[in-house]
C-alpha cells in the first residue's frame, strides 16, 4: 500500500510509523527517478520492498513470540422462577427465587512456529453455584476442558488481523446437589471441539482486543455401572478476550 502511495502521490506525508519506514526506503530507490519501464534490477529490488513490508505488517504475530489469550467472565446476580399448572382442573402458582454466582476462565498460551501461526493449549473451566432463597436447597455445577488449539492469522487489515482457529479438548464435569439434608453428585467425561474465526486489534505492538465466533460442539457422558448416557450441545459463540504476544 505504501508503494503505490509513493508512486502516486509521492510528496504525501505519511506519519504512521510502519508506513513511513517503508515510504522513506522507497523513496531512497525511486522518489527522485522518472517512471520508467520496470528493468529486472528494479523488480528485483521490488520484491524486497514487498519482503520488507510484509515482515513489519507482521511483526506482532512472527515466529519465535509467545501467544497468550484469555476470555473471563464473573457475575453474581438474583433471579425468579415461576410455574403455572393451567390444565390440571385447579390452578396454582408457586414463585422461587434463588441466587447464583456464575464463573468462567478460559486461557490461551501458545507459540508461534511460524509467521502468523501460534500452537499451543487452552484451559477451559466454568463454575456455577445456586441457592434457593427459601429452603437453602443447593445446586453447583463445575467443569474443567483442556487441550491442543491452532490459529492462523490471515492479513493484516488496517491494523485487524483476521484469523481462523480451531481445538479440541478433553475433560471432566461434576454436579452436586444438596437438598433437606442429602446429597447427590455426578460425574461425567467431557469431549469438545470449536471451529470458528475471528480478529486480533492489536492496540500496541504486543496487546490487542480480540472478538471470536464460532460452532462449539460439546458432549458428556455419564457411565455407572452397566448403565451409560451421553448428551451433546451444539452452539454458536461469540467471545471477546485480549490477546498479548511476547518475545523479540
Amino acid at each position: 500500500m505504501c508503494v503505490f502511495n509513493s508512486l502516486i502521490l509521492k510528496a504525501k506525508t505519511i506519519y504512521d510509523t510502519k508506513t513511513f519506514t517503508c515510504f522513506s526506503f522507497y523513496n531512497l530507490l525511486y522518489l527522485h527517478q522518472p517512471l520508467k519501464p520496470l528493468t529486472m534490477k528494479k523488480l528485483l529490488s521490488f520484491s524486497i520492498l514487498l519482503l520488507l513490508i510484509s515482515s513489519i505488517a507482521f511483526a506482532q504475530v512472527e515466529k519465535g513470540k509467545w501467544f497468550v489469550a484469555g476470555y473471563s467472565s464473573l457475575g453474581l446476580d438474583i433471579g425468579s422462577e415461576k410455574y403455572e399448572y393451567p390444565n390440571s382442573g385447579w390452578k396454582s402458582t408457586s414463585v422461587s427465587e434463588y441466587k447464583y454466582t456464575e464463573f468462567d476462565f478460559n486461557p490461551y498460551v501458545g507459540y508461534f512456529v511460524i509467521d502468523k501461526l501460534p500452537v499451543g493449549l487452552f484451559i477451559d473451566y466454568e463454575y456455577m453455584k445456586e441457592v434457593d432463597k427459601e429452603d437453602d436447597d443447593t445446586w453447583k455445577t463445575s467443569d474443567f476442558t483442556i487441550g491442543p488449539f491452532v490459529r492462523y492469522y490471515i492479513a493484516d487489515v488496517k491494523g485487524f488481523f483476521p484469523y481462523v482457529e480451531g481445538r479440541v479438548g478433553f475433560g471432566s464435569y461434576k454436579e452436586t446437589d444438596e437438598y433437606s439434608g442429602n446429597k447427590d453428585e455426578w460425574k461425567s467425561k467431557i469431549f469438545t471441539y470449536k471451529l470458528g474465526a475471528g480478529a486480533t486489534y492489536f492496540l500496541t505492538d504486543h496487546v490487542g482486543l480480540d472478538l471470536f465466533l464460532g460452532y462449539d460442539h460439546d458432549s458428556y457422558k455419564y457411565e455407572e455401572d452397566d448403565y451409560e448416557e451421553t448428551e451433546t450441545y451444539s452452539s454458536l459463540e461469540v467471545n471477546l478476550g485480549i490477546v498479548v504476544t511476547l518475545g523479540k
